[in-house]
Order: C-alpha cells, then sequence, then structure tokens
C-alpha cells in the first residue's frame, strides 16, 4: 500500500510532465497516453490490493486479540480461589472482560496502517530526496514536531486514562448490584437512592471523560494542523524552486499530490497515538487482573465407582481473622444420607465447601474414598462429587441445557435425572416443554422449581458423593421424601444441610455443628438426649409454622 501510494506520485508526475504540458505548448508528448494511463491503473490495483490485504488481517488480528484476552480471563476467573473471586467486585470483573479488553485492543486497528504509514514516510522521503533537497527539509522537520508532540500526549493524557478505566469499573459494579437487587430495591422504596448512587458514579465517569476528550482535542487538532501547515510551505517553496528551475512543474505537482495524501496517513498516526494512552492503561488493567492468585489443582487420583465414604478430620477454616470452622472431625460411610444442623453461621456450608476442596484450610484434612480431596483429579471431583445449593444458579437457556450444564448428557440421562428431581411434570407442562428457556437466573420459575432443576443438574452427573445445602428448603416436604428417596437408587452418599425436621427424619444419622466444630453425631432418636439438639428442632418447628 505505501509502495504503491508512492509509485502514484510518480506516474503523475510523468503525467504532468510528459502528457499534460506537452499538450498545452502544442508539442509531442514525450510518453505515450497509453503507457502512463496502463501505469496508473496498475499502481491503483497494486495499492487497493494491499488496502484490502492491511484491513482484512488489521481487523482480524484485533479481533484474535480481544478473544485471546477474554478467554485469558475467562480461565483465570474460573482458576481464582473461591473466596477471592467472591470477595471481587461483579462490575470490575465484567469492566476488565468487557470494555478494558475493548480499549487495549481498539489501538491494534490503526497500527498495521501506522506502519504502513512509517513505510511510506521513508518511501516519500527517499522520493523526495531524489527530487529536491529543499522539499525534503521540509518533510523532515515536521518529523521530531509529530514525535515530540505524541509524546507530551501520553503522558499528560495517562493520568485521566486511569481515571475513566477506573470509572467505568464503579459505573458497572454500581449497575451490577442494583439489577441483582431490584427486588430488594423496589420493596424497600430505594429507587430514588439508587438512582443517586448511580448518577454520582455516571457523572464522575462522564466529567473523567470529558477531560480526557478535550486533553485528545487539543492534541488532535496540533497533529492535523502539522501536515497542513508542511502543504503550505511545500507549495511555496515548490513554486518558488519550480520558477527558478530547481525542478520541473511535474515533480512540483508530485511533490504535493505526496504530501496531500500524506496527510490523512500522518492523522491516523496521530489517532493511533492518540488511543495509545486508554489502551496501555486498559492493557495494564487486564494484565493485572490476570497476575492475581491462581489455584492450581494438579491431583491425578480416581475414586472407586458407586458410593464412597466422606472423612473429615480435625478441619479448620478462617476467614482473615474470624474462624468459621475449628477442629471439625465427622465420618460419613459409603451410601448413607446424613443431616448436617446447626445454627445460622455455625458452618455447615462452609465444611460442605471444605469437602469441595473450595477453600484452603487453615488445619486439617479431607478424604473422599479413602484420597485426600487436593490428590483427586480435578475431572473426578467434578464429575464424582456435586452439590446443590439452596439458591441455584441458573443459565438464561433451555432446561435441558441447565441440566446438562455443557456436558454431552443424552436426553434420555436428563430426562431421568429431572423424573429424580420431581421436576420431569413441571418440564413436560411448559411450552416447549425440556427446551423451553427459563430466562435469567430461572425467572420463569418458582423457588421451589429452581431448586429441584438445580438438583437434576446434580443427579445427572451420578456422583459418588452429593452435598446438598440446604437445598429443598423450597420444595414441600412430601415432594422431598420423593426426591431424597430417589436420589438413595443411585448409590450415593449425601451429607444435607437441614433446616427442617421432615428432611431430619429422611437422614440415617444426624451431625450437629455449634461455633464451626461438630459437638455430636447419631441417630434422630439418639441425639433427642442432647438438650441443644432438642432447642434446635424446637426453633425449626417454630419457623416452619410462622
Amino acid at each position: 500500500m505505501a509502495v504503491g501510494t508512492v509509485l502514484s506520485t510518480v506516474t503523475l508526475g510523468w503525467l504532468t510532465d510528459d502528457v499534460v504540458l506537452p499538450a498545452f505548448e502544442d508539442s509531442v508528448a514525450r510518453r505515450s497516453t497509453t503507457t502512463v494511463v496502463l501505469a496508473v491503473l496498475l499502481v491503483a490495483a497494486g495499492r487497493s490490493a494491499g488496502v484490502v490485504v492491511r484491513r482484512f488481517f488489521a481487523g482480524m488480528t484485533v479481533f484474535l486479540c480481544k478473544s485471546d484476552m477474554q478467554h485469558d480471563l475467562g480461565r483465570h476467573y474460573l482458576a481464582m480461589p473461591p473466596e477471592e473471586l467472591r470477595a471481587a467486585s461483579k462490575g470490575k470483573l465484567l469492566a476488565h472482560a468487557d470494555s478494558d479488553v475493548d480499549v487495549a485492543t481498539d489501538a491494534l486497528s490503526p497500527f498495521p496502517f501506522t506502519l504502513g504509514v512509517l513505510t511510506l514516510l521513508g518511501a516519500s522521503i527517499v522520493s523526495l530526496a531524489l527530487m529536491d533537497w529543499v522539499l525534503t527539509a521540509v518533510a523532515l522537520s515536521l518529523m521530531p514536531l509529530i514525535a515530540g508532540l505524541n509524546q507530551v500526549n501520553a503522558r499528560v493524557a495517562e493520568v485521566p486514562a486511569v481515571s475513566v478505566r477506573e470509572s467505568v469499573s464503579r459505573v458497572s459494579s454500581v449497575a451490577s448490584e442494583s439489577f441483582d437487587g431490584a427486588m430488594v430495591v423496589k420493596t424497600l422504596g430505594r429507587e430514588t437512592s439508587e438512582l443517586e448512587r448511580f448518577s454520582v458514579e455516571a457523572a464522575k465517569l462522564r466529567d473523567d471523560a470529558i477531560r480526557l476528550g478535550r486533553i485528545r482535542a487539543i492534541f488532535t487538532a496540533l497533529l492535523d494542523l502539522l501536515p497542513d501547515a508542511g502543504v503550505i510551505a511545500l507549495v511555496a517553496l515548490g513554486a518558488w524552486r519550480a520558477a527558478n528551475g530547481h525542478i520541473t512543474p511535474g515533480q512540483l505537482v508530485q511533490a504535493v499530490a505526496l504530501f496531500s495524501l500524506l496527510v490523512f496517513p500522518l492523522r491516523v498516526i496521530g489517532y493511533f497515538f492518540g488511543d495509545l494512552p486508554p489502551a496501555v492503561v486498559a492493557n495494564d488493567r487486564v494484565v493485572g487482573a490476570l497476575t492475581g492468585r491462581e489455584i492450581a489443582r494438579t491431583g491425578s487420583t480416581g475414586l472407586p465407582p458407586g458410593a464412597v465414604g466422606v472423612d473429615i478430620e480435625a478441619v479448620s477454616v478462617r476467614y482473615g481473622d474470624m474462624a468459621a470452622v475449628s477442629n471439625a472431625s465427622l465420618r460419613v460411610d459409603p451410601g448413607e444420607v446424613l443431616a448436617l444442623v446447626g445454627p445460622t453461621g455455625s458452618g455447615k456450608s462452609t465444611l460442605l465447601t471444605a469437602v469441595l476442596d473450595m477453600v484452603p484450610l487453615a488445619g486439617g484434612a479431607v478424604s473422599i474414598g479413602g484420597h485426600n480431596v487436593s490428590s483427586i483429579a480435578p475431572d473426578v471431583m467434578s464429575g464424582r462429587v456435586a452439590m446443590a445449593w439452596q439458591q441455584p444458579f441458573l443459565l438464561d437457556a433451555s432446561v435441558s441445557e441447565n441440566i446438562a450444564f455443557g456436558a454431552p448428557f443424552s436426553q434420555a440421562d436428563i430426562e431421568e435425572a429431572s423424573d429424580a428431581a420431581a421436576f420431569s411434570e413441571v418440564a413436560s407442562a411448559m411450552p416447549q416443554g425440556y427446551d423451553t428457556v427459563i430466562g435469567e437466573h430461572g425467572v420463569r420459575l418458582s423457588g421451589g422449581q429452581r431448586q429441584r432443576l438445580a438438583l437434576a443438574r446434580a443427579i445427572v452427573r451420578r456422583p459418588s458423593v452429593l452435598l446438598l445445602d440446604d437445598a429443598t428448603s423450597a420444595v414441600d416436604p412430601v415432594v422431598e421424601e420423593k426426591i431424597l428417596n430417589a436420589i438413595r437408587a443411585i448409590d450415593t452418599t449425601m451429607v444435607i444441610v437441614a433446616h427442617r425436621r421432615s428432611t431430619i427424619l429422611l437422614a440415617d444419622r444426624v451431625a450437629l455443628m455449634a461455633n464451626g466444630t461438630i459437638t455430636a453425631v447419631g441417630t434422630h432418636t439418639e441425639l433427642l438426649a442432647n438438650p441443644s439438639y432438642v432447642s434446635l428442632l424446637e426453633a425449626y418447628d417454630k419457623e416452619a409454622s410462622s
């Protein structure tokens, strides 16, 4: 493209000196008109081909880089320690994967053109030097001015660019929180305060963006002015040089045409350097996000088929300075159903998270099937140990897609798991059956239906260990009994965090937790001799009847 551009001005000079001027002077053209026209067409075709190739590969490079960065961020987010991922701002994580990646890669779009322009500048200087040293000096005088302006631009715009990226993260965080808590905001009548909170951050983003825009406007205008000033100087000096016979009129036309063609590319260089400070800031933010701590799961051990036992030995878990679980020990036999009960905040959910190997232990160990959980292969853990939560995570996708969750299960497997979770009747009554899209977070389903769908997702994997964190709290007790009896048939070990007497009665044994540790283990009948257990049951019954 660059060489074609320079050659187009050369052919224009030939056309002027060898065809146009002789026609005005009634003399014979020194070159054939056909030859010159063919040369112009060939140069134009070559230049156009260069433009097409440049644009194609520039666009492909931008989108591939964007895809790679977003893939790396997604992989890193999945490898982050769960406690850090829970504590991170969702808006900030989204801003990194969305706007930061966009800004970081946008600067690549004009980059190939910028390289072409640099080649064009070099070829142009050579072409001008072969014509006249005065015109060459005019061209060379612009280079340090443009470079100096770009350097000043980069320094001045750096701080405002950082402020804009940080403001984008804050706006994303506030918006994400408001959307997630929309029902709470509406029921408490806090729309006005939420709008004000969002408006404050949006106004800060607006002010930061305007400040950066002012800086870019000033430097863009200056960068636009320099090439135009160069053209004016070139015309003035070139006309004088041509009048004195130092250059031909065709060479002056060639030089002016060349500089006219350079005006837009030089502006593109300005655009590139104008986009560079925000791109560098955005890239630094993405790189900073990618350098965070990750969990390397290197286990390679498998598990035997069928139900396996779970051993929790003196496990302790801390969240900062707060002890969530302290020296808890528990043995769950293969195929056993154990109910885990205790007051709110006693550490039940944290203990299940430790069984999943999703939280660092401050002490003790957890074994599944006789193997430490950290030694079990990640694909074995995800395939053979399943968990369902009280608040299930559902995709804005079909029923079948939510149950399979990306795994290659057959429709028969999906329907069998759905039947075990007492969800098959619900799915059959939907407009498109298992192909019905349930909306974001399962908005088209009731609380109990969402829980049963999440249970089907866990059951379809036929896990060796199934952990239920109050995952049937919104399900009718009769339906709950049906579900748990169906789960028993798949040969699995179950640990159920329970808050209802009806759920506890379905378990083989009960483990009582208090203050982060296991205080008693036995059957329901045996634990009725424990005053703390009886008091807890009475509280559950009172809560259920209220």
